[in-house]
């Protein structure tokens, strides 16, 4: 293994993971593990297939991955 893919591993390692869960209309409870922009965009676009992503949630989940993001101190074990 190279040393940029330690190094990319390592940080992938330690990037954290918001867990977001929503009960639709039909009281069945959806659930996501953001890690990145590729798992946010995805629960945005299954939450936009069923009609549920209304602009207060869209507004909560993006604040909260924000946050998560700014807080989040990178460690990578060499």
């Amino acid at each position: 293994m190279t040393y940029a893919q330690k190094v990319a591993n390592g940080l992938l390692a330690s990037m954290p993971v918001l867990q977001i869960s929503h009960t639709d209309e039909q009281g069945k409870k959806h659930e996501w593990n953001i890690q990145s922009v590729y798992d946010l965009n995805k629960c945005y676009a299954d939450l936009s297939v069923r009609g549920e992503l209304t602009t207060g949630l869209l507004q909560s989940i993006s604040k909260e991955y924000e946050e998560m993001m700014t807080s989040w101190k990178p460690s990578i074990n060499k």
